[in-house]
């Protein structure tokens, strides 16, 4: 699975400020949805990734993540006509 560093959420997540990332992350790391991890590097590095109840969760991202796209779709083509 994929691990990403904060700052790697910060580029991927557009627009989202610190405050709410942070928080954000805090709250799924309650819920076991993902957990934080540090690395053995120097310096160490804090890495985030799904847990098992979080890719459990894949499935269904997937769909609301089609069905969002369907519909910025459908706002696009009704803007443009």
């Amino acid at each position: 699975m994929i691990s990403m560093s904060y700052n790697d959420l910060t580029r991927t997540v557009k627009g989202i400020s610190n405050t709410m990332l942070t928080r954000c992350l805090h709250e799924l790391m309650e819920n076991g949805i993902i957990i934080k991890y540090e690395t053995d590097e120097e310096p160490p590095r804090c890495l985030y990734t799904l847990s098992e109840a979080g890719k459990g969760l894949l499935p269904a991202m997937q769909c609301l993540f089609e069905w969002g796209a369907e519909r910025m779709d459908e706002e696009e083509n009704r803007t443009v006509e």
